[in-house]
């Protein structure tokens, strides 16, 4: 299945370009991975290497400094 949290807009769109929208809707996609563990729906997370730029400019990259920092903070 492909979960769509419909928090990222393709229009727009640009290959190599870090931005905060796209930071944050990796965050975001992580975040809800972890909450549908805890609910039961997932039984395991696997994540490919996202962009730090474009991490560190969201929320998420404020509190951490990389994705795999937030899993274990989660």
């Amino acid at each position: 299945p492909v979960f769509d949290l419909k928090n990222w807009r393709a229009s727009g769109f640009k290959y190599g370009v870090a931005t905060r929208e796209n930071g944050q809707a990796s965050g975001d996609y992580i975040a809800a991975a972890v909450e549908w563990i805890r609910n039961g729906c997932l039984d395991a997370i696997v994540t490919a290497p996202i962009n730090k730029e474009a991490f560190h400019a969201s929320s998420w990259g404020k509190r951490f400094p990389g994705h795999t920092e937030m899993l274990a903070s989660l």
